[in-house]
């Protein structure tokens, strides 16, 4: 174990690790960030509208793309998959985790809605952040020529 976590913090390793990639590889990494930030803000927003009536109004929109914003770094990035790695025996903790990490962020970032609205705004942000937004974002991602 200590091994991984010598690998894990070695700048030398890191260094090594980018420039295996090519520039292509986070050219693409980071067009792919940023269409899912502003098409998964796009259907935060329109998600938060549909269900106001049981979350409340949210009052500042540019915080819903920096949810998606969080979360896509989260994601991308394999910051949950170490969590995972420590927490294995767990049972159903990769569903469970990325559900309460919306959450926590949902509540963080929009402190005026009530508990109720948070859970039922991150658990359908979740689900369609599997289905919804990478259908999206692979077809406006089809229309940028590289």
């Amino acid at each position: 174990m200590a091994d991984i976590f010598g690998s894990l913090f070695n700048l030398e390793t890191l260094y090594a690790f980018a420039n295996s990639q090519g520039y292509m590889y986070w050219l693409n990494l980071g067009i792919s960030i940023i269409l899912t930030t502003i098409i998964g803000g796009i259907v935060l927003i329109v998600l938060s509208k549909v269900l106001s009536r049981w979350t409340g109004n949210i009052s500042n929109y540019g915080h819903a793309f920096m949810v998606v914003l969080v979360i896509n770094i989260i994601n991308f990035f394999g910051i949950l998959g170490i969590l995972l790695g420590f927490l294995y025996g767990i049972p159903f903790l990769g569903l469970i985790l990325p559900v309460i990490v919306w959450i926590g962020l949902l509540k963080v970032f929009f402190g005026e809605l009530n508990t109720k609205g948070v859970i039922i705004l991150g658990v359908i942000s979740y689900i369609l952040s599997m289905t919804l937004i990478p259908i999206l974002v692979s077809t406006a991602g089809s229309f940028i020529m590289i």
